[in-house]
């Protein structure tokens, strides 16, 4: 998509947003028909309309995660603006990811440090992101913040936040059942029973069972078991009446996954022929015009092929519990909140195939998280004033076990050279926060509301473990480095924001918001002056925006602008010295970001929704602390692309006693992004656009339904994560997902 047509179509949005104000004088004289859904949310730790929050919310009932097919954060970011997911191993296998939010993220490959981006379930936090990302089924709303949300929310959300809130049981019996059959041999099958189980207490039960065999085959070897998944989750919930004003609520959860490694796209960066070489034209080597060292030239096109060698583990177990009590006592409302998590994974990455390459490095990572969380807070309005006061405590414990060694070298029937020393670390950070919060909302005139929010916070960040063994691994040889460190970290962090809503139906709404995050640790270098603690990151952001229903609620305009200064951005850059992997952690310096977010929902006539979202986003490097590590002025933040677009439409066709029959297209665009934050050309993906479809069918009494969907219907081949072998051999791309159909059937009782 050129810049000419982007621009035309932000003038686009906003001219439906300027002629639905015209038309605004005569909406109560337009005849009432179907409405855009009413979307609740707790953004603000209460529920609310989301057209009433002064914050740029992208919030996602039920029934939308329902039509969107969503199963994991990467599809929520496929439809909402200026969200992007990363992560090792490509952003598909959801390990690992790396969430970004107005182009803040944080890359992390010792796994032991905190993101800019903040999950929740249930208002836990989730000390893994790939702990959070595991339980997306039986969710009633998704909730993405944008923006600095330390008051509320507080560690780790200086960019925003991703929130799941699932089902609760129910006071009447339900039960529903779906079973998944697709492509590759996809298969699953998921249900949920709720109800009460005594006058006072009720439960809800729900589990998901979901595989395939495997989406990318290795054309030399036949090996097509790339991409495997077998996941299964549970999840269990009872709400308890206490008395007439206290309620107790206990949830359980357990998830699992033995997965096999996606694979890569392995592309030579050799001139062909001149092998040694590097191909002056980044873009020659993602076409396949360059060779490996070892004359190797891979053309292929299809996102389903790979030169990966073996099927290796991307296995995961997850665990956890919550408990929540309700107090009212008067006007005065108590919650307190406690959470457990325990996150174990197994991932291999492999960068090597085999006798093709100069370079079959491995790492294997086995990762252990464990985190509880208790937070206790008191709300209440008094008149005009709404107020929310709490405490919260937060522990965690982070251990990585990592090897890296060149599996071929080690099996080769002939000698060769290795194209890198073996290597063992170990790497462990031990977490303690507390903090104090406030919040007051107040109307000062009718329709003029203040609000303003404060948080402090102070954290302990201990580096616990750091052990290095290099030309073996570890258990075989005494570690060349054994080293330790303390951090200790506070902040006073808030917001404040005037909103003017002068109808039920419109909102608009300034607001400043400071967001926090605690320095970090590298307990993956092998040089102990390099480990850390690296500072804090702060973001200061000024924000403002529209919210508006038109048209008897049948066009809704949602749009803000945002400009944020960006202060001590924490970037892991693995970069190849002297022909070995190092990994720096540094506070790379300053960056300057503002952008935009449109999002649009109308029906226009009767039975068609059109959905529409429009981000425009700059995200460079003012100024840099840290040198000699090609970070420079002026350089882009990593996946941030300036320009990103999704929409839907969908049109439903009314079959009388037989129901009904919805059609729906998507689409996802984005434009140029970079991968690492010294921009390396070759460690780039230029911009792309996928589509998909579906065919739904609902019973005429809801109680039935199935649907038929295809996704990336181009088959279009794009990366998601790019990295680069210690040789300079190879550059080795984290595809997507390629096109994949699946059919759905569900029925409720």
């Amino acid at each position: 998509m050129n810049m000419r047509l982007k621009w035309a179509l932000l003038a686009g949005v906003a001219a439906v947003g300027a002629s639905a104000g015209f038309a605004a004088q005569a909406q109560d004289a337009s005849p009432r028909g179907a409405q855009i859904e009413e979307v609740i949310v707790t953004a603000q730790k209460r529920e609310e309309r989301l057209q009433d929050v002064p914050i740029a919310v992208s919030a996602y009932s039920a029934q939308a995660i329902e039509q969107f097919g969503f199963e994991n954060a990467l599809e929520v970011a496929a439809q909402t603006p200026n969200f992007r997911v990363g992560g090792l191993a490509g952003s598909t296998a959801s390990i690992t990811p790396w969430l970004n939010i107005r182009g803040i993220q944080f890359t992390d490959v010792s796994f032991v440090n905190d993101p800019s981006v903040a999950l929740y379930v249930d208002e836990v936090y989730q000390g893994s992101t790939g702990a959070g990302v595991q339980q997306m089924f039986d969710v009633e709303r998704v909730e993405v913040l944008k923006g600095p949300q330390g008051s509320l929310f507080g560690r780790n959300s200086s960019s925003g936040l991703v929130q799941y809130v699932t089902k609760k049981p129910t006071s009447t019996f339900e039960a529903s059942a779906a079973a998944t059959y697709g492509q590759y041999d996809k298969r699953g099958v998921e249900g949920v029973v709720s109800g009460p189980i005594t006058e006072q207490l009720r439960g809800r039960l729900a589990g998901k069972w979901l595989a395939n065999d495997g989406y990318r085959e290795n054309p030399r070897t036949g090996a097509d078991n790339f991409g495997k998944t077998n996941t299964k989750a549970v999840r269990g919930t009872l709400q308890f009446d206490a008395a007439e004003d206290f309620m107790l609520t206990a949830s359980a959860h357990y998830a699992e996954g033995d997965n096999t490694f996606t694979g890569r796209d392995y592309r030579g960066t050799r001139v062909p022929g001149n092998t040694g070489v590097r191909c002056p034209n980044p873009q020659d080597v993602w076409e396949g015009r360059c060779s490996t060292r070892l004359n190797f030239i891979n053309t292929s096109d299809d996102p389903r092929t790979t030169y990966s060698i073996r099927e290796v583990p991307a296995s995961y177990v997850a665990r956890g519990a919550n408990f929540r009590a309700d107090l009212k006592l008067g006007s005065i409302d108590i919650v307190s909140i406690s959470g457990i998590e325990n996150w174990k994974s197994y991932l291999i990455q492999d960068t090597g195939f085999g006798p093709l390459s100069f370079n079959n490095v491995t790492s294997d990572f086995l990762l252990h998280t464990k985190n509880w969380s208790q937070e206790l807070r008191a709300s209440g309005a008094n008149g005009p004033v709404n107020w929310v006061l709490g405490a919260y405590y937060y522990e965690d414990k982070r251990r990585n076990y990592s090897n890296i060694y060149d599996w071929w070298a080690m099996i080769s029937p002939t000698p060769i050279v290795p194209s890198a020393v073996s290597q063992g670390r170990w790497s462990g950070v031990d977490t303690t926060s507390a903090a104090l919060y406030g919040h007051m909302e107040a109307e000062l005139v009718e329709g003029w509301t203040l609000s303003i929010g404060g948080r402090y916070s102070n954290e302990h960040r201990d580096m616990v473990l750091q052990r290095f063994w290099a030309n073996c691994g570890y258990l075989l040889c005494t570690p060349t480095l054994n080293g330790t460190g303390k951090g200790k970290f506070s902040n006073f962090s808030g917001d404040i924001t005037l909103r003017w809503k002068p109808t039920d139906n419109l909102m608009t709404y300034a607001k400043f918001a400071r967001g926090f995050k605690s320095g970090g640790w590298n307990p993956a270098s092998a040089n102990p002056a390099l480990a850390g603690p690296a500072d804090p990151e702060i973001v200061d952001s000024w924000e403002t925006g529209l919210k508006a229903d038109w048209l008897d609620r049948r066009l809704r305009t949602n749009v803000a602008f945002f400009y944020n200064k960006f202060d001590g951005f924490q970037s892991t850059l693995v970069q190849i010295v002297n022909g070995a992997s190092v990994s720096n952690f540094v506070n790379a310096g300053k960056a300057k970001i503002y952008g935009s977010e449109w999002e649009i929902t109308a029906i226009p006539v009767e039975n068609l929704e059109l959905r529409g979202g429009v981000g425009t986003l700059y995200a460079k490097m003012t100024e840099v602390s840290q040198g000699g590590l090609g970070i420079l002025p002026g350089n882009h933040l990593p996946n941030a692309p300036a320009f990103n677009a999704n929409g839907s439409a969908r049109y439903t066709f009314p079959l009388g006693d037989a129901g009904k029959l919805s059609l729906q297209g998507e689409f996802t665009n984005t434009s140029r992004l970079f991968f690492t934050i010294d921009n390396d050309p070759y460690r780039t993906m230029r911009g792309y656009t996928l589509y998909n479809a579906r065919l739904m069918w609902d019973s005429e009494d809801g109680k039935y339904n199935a649907q038929l969907s295809v996704e990336n219907i181009a088959n279009k081949r794009y990366a998601t994560g790019a990295f680069q072998t210690a040789s300079f051999d190879v550059m080795y791309f984290e595809y997507g997902l390629p096109r994949w159909w699946t059919f759905k059937v569900g029925a409720k009782f």
